[in-house]
Parts: C-alpha cells; sequence; structure tokens
C-alpha cells in the first residue's frame, strides 16, 4: 500500500486534520513541519516509507526544492479561505498587504471590488523573502497584512497587524481525496509492474532490456545464468560497458529487428532476437530474448517424441510401395509432383487400394514431414 502523510505546518491545523479524518474515516497519518523544519521531518518520513506528503503551499515548495523523491499534494487555498481572511483583516484597515507565494496569491486582487478593500500583492518564493516583503508592505502603508505562517510570524515579531490565511476544511479534504486517487493509481501500478517482473523472472528466456539512453533497465535471472553477469550489477550501465558485443544500440538507431541470430556466449551458442520498442514513431529502447541451442534442441526431441508416442507421425514413404507396373510408378511419380506443393490432395481408391500408404508418404516427401501427421478414419464418422 502507499502511504500517504499530512504535514500540518501548526498544532492547529494538524488537529484539525486528525478530527477531519477521524469523521471521514480516512486512513492517513499526521505530522507537524513547516517550511525548512518541514523537509527535515519529509526527509525522515521518506526513509520510513512514505510516498506521498500532503502540505501547504511554501512547505510544498521548499519540499520541492530540495530534490526529495516523493509526491506533493498542495492543500488548495480555496476562495473560502481568502473571504473568510479578508473578512477578518477589515476590521484592522481597508488598505491590505497579501504577503505569500505566488500560487496563493494568484487572482487574490480580483476580490478588491468584490469585498470593497484594496488588496497589494507582494509574493515572495523562499521563507528568507517573508521579512523583506512585509516590511516593505507596511512601509507602503499597508493597514494589515494577510499570508500563510511565515508571513504571520514574521508580522508577529514586528508588532504588526496580521490575519492568517488557513486552510479550511474544503481544502484539507480535496488535498486527501487527490491523495488518496493518486495512491490508488500507484497501487495499481505497482500490481501490474510486479506480475510484469514476475512473468519476466520467470521466462524460460533470457531477456535484456535498454532504455533510450542504452542503459540497461531489466536484466532477468536467465540472462545472468547465461552471461554470468549479475543483474544488480548491470542494470542502470550502459549496454556497450555490460555486453558491448550485443548491438543493442544498432537495432534502436535502426529501428529494424534482428532475429534469429545465433551468438556464443561463454562457450554456449545462444538463438538470439533484438527488438526496437517503438512509441509514436520514435525508438524509446530495445530489448533482447536469447535461448540456449541445446535446450531448444531438447525441446524440439520431446516434441518429436510426443508425435511419436501419440500416433501422429507418418512412417510409411513411397519407397515401401511396392509395384513394378507402369501404372503404379506413373501414379508415384504424379504424387511426389503433388506432394510439393501447398494445396489439399484428394485421394479417390476403393477400400485396400493403399490410401492412406500414400497420404502418408505424400506427407513424408512434402515440407511439412517434420509435423504431424492426423489419420481420420472418414468410414466411422456418422453421416449426419
Amino acid at each position: 500500500m502507499t502511504l500517504i502523510t499530512f504535514l500540518a505546518p501548526d498544532t492547529s491545523m494538524l488537529d484539525r486534520a486528525r478530527n477531519l479524518f477521524q469523521s471521514q474515516q480516512i486512513n492517513i497519518q499526521i505530522k507537524k513541519g513547516l517550511l525548512s523544519e518541514g523537509v527535515a521531518v519529509a526527509r525522515s518520513l521518506i526513509a520510513n516509507g512514505t510516498e506521498i506528503i500532503i502540505t501547504r503551499g511554501g512547505t510544498a515548495s521548499a519540499i520541492r526544492n530540495a530534490g526529495l523523491e516523493v509526491i506533493i499534494v498542495q492543500i488548495p487555498i480555496t476562495g473560502f479561505d481568502i473571504i473568510r481572511t479578508v473578512e477578518k483583516a477589515k476590521l484592522h484597515g481597508h488598505r491590505i498587504g497579501a504577503v505569500s507565494f505566488p500560487s496563493i496569491l494568484q487572482g487574490i486582487d480580483c476580490l478588491s471590488p468584490i469585498l470593497g478593500v484594496e488588496i497589494c500583492c507582494y509574493p515572495i518564493h523562499s521563507e528568507a523573502e517573508a521579512e523583506e516583503q512585509v516590511l516593505q508592505a507596511f512601509h507602503d502603508g499597508v493597514d494589515v497584512v494577510i499570508g500563510g505562517f511565515i508571513t504571520a510570524k514574521v508580522a508577529k515579531n514586528n508588532n504588526f497587524p496580521y490575519e492568517l490565511i488557513d486552510s479550511g476544511v474544503e481544502g484539507i479534504l480535496q488535498a486527501a481525496h487527490e491523495a488518496e486517487r493518486i495512491a490508488q493509481a500507484r497501487n495499481l501500478e505497482k500490481a501490474k509492474t510486479s506480475l510484469f517482473r514476475a512473468v519476466l523472472d520467470y521466462a524460460y528466456e533470457g531477456i535484456v532490456s535498454v532504455d533510450s539512453e542504452c542503459r540497461i533497465t531489466f536484466f532477468n535471472p536467465i540472462a545472468e545464468r547465461i552471461t554470468g553477469i549479475k543483474g544488480s550489477k548491470a542494470t542502470g550501465k550502459k549496454i556497450t560497458q555490460v555486453w558491448p558485443g550485443l548491438n543493442l544500440e544498432q537495432v534502436m538507431r535502426t529501428e529494424k529487428d534482428d532475429l534469429g541470430q545465433i551468438l556464443n556466449i561463454n562457450g554456449v551458442d545462444v538463438l538470439c532476437n533484438k527488438v526496437a520498442i517503438v512509441v509514436n514513431n520514435r525508438s524509446v529502447g530495445a530489448v533482447a530474448t536469447f535461448q540456449d541451442v541445446t535446450q531448444i534442441q531438447k525441446m524440439e526431441a520431446r516434441v518429436r517424441h510426443r508425435f511419436y508416442a501419440s500416433g501422429h507421425v507418418a512412417h510409411l514413404r513411397f519407397t515401401n510401395i511396392i509395384g513394378v507396373s507402369d501404372q503404379l510408378r506413373q501414379t508415384v511419380e504424379i504424387a511426389k509432383e503433388y506432394a510439393l506443393t501447398r494445396s489439399s490432395i484428394l485421394i479417390l481408391g476403393e477400400t485396400g487400394t493403399g490410401k492412406e500408404v500414400f497420404a502418408q508418404s505424400i506427407h513424408n516427401y512434402s515440407d511439412r514431414q517434420k509435423g504431424p501427421f492426423v489419420a481420420i478414419n472418414c468410414a466411422a464418422l456418422p453421416s449426419h
């Protein structure tokens, strides 16, 4: 299962989210962390299996900028959140400075004529810019600032009036549902990947695949056994470093499949097929499959043995037809000519004249002689 964590910026939102998730029966763990502190918490969460983090805009940006490998679902600031905050801020005055990240400020100034206030926007892109922008806002003559937790903290430290743009239950619930949808999709993808890997791991062929940069993306156990190369050491490396003679890069470049090639690997002859992977008319990789020729021969021998054991074998040949008359010899020559065609052959004759002898002989004289021969007693078939 994909683990989701809600990263709350303060205790108030932590409690709000906990109560909401309990009432809605949402299975998401909750932790506390704001901006740079949130990045440290996120690192710990990722190390313990978290794959999706739900958090506010500033902390979300900080985690992204830190380059952490995790899916971020940002808690949206809804119109209700902004309106509630502006209504509170009007108690301090009608000139309002909005100090926050661009994602929150987008379109906020459009509320000015609707709510009867003047809103000036002061965008920040990092925690360090907050104090400068708050000071600039009051220098410009605003009565109050609104923004996220870092804006509120700076204003409070400078004894400036402020109102926090807090996330209501609407935004928290929206983010939680979005995270659950992503988790569900990831779980399905994991299941498909596991099934696909199991199929490839237990295939009887060696399988090696590369991406568009010719780096090895898959190296199954049979490939390990045949080549003597560990898949864990090969994966991620250029195919030319690991197996320069395979020439997968040429297949990918030309987009032409190379089938039925015999290679000698560590003294073992293998049958190799190389195929380009083309998506939207562009080569995005290539895959090579190979089998030990000895194993193929053994399987072919088992198939032949089964045909013999089941009686699906033609035992008779033209040399088994005994006779010296010109008519019989002429019939044999005609049968030989027919045997070399791909057409169906109808043999007519009275019972006991040797129709099946001719049928088996024609089969063994044709290019289908290695295939099964199935005789059907037409007399035993019902008339209807």
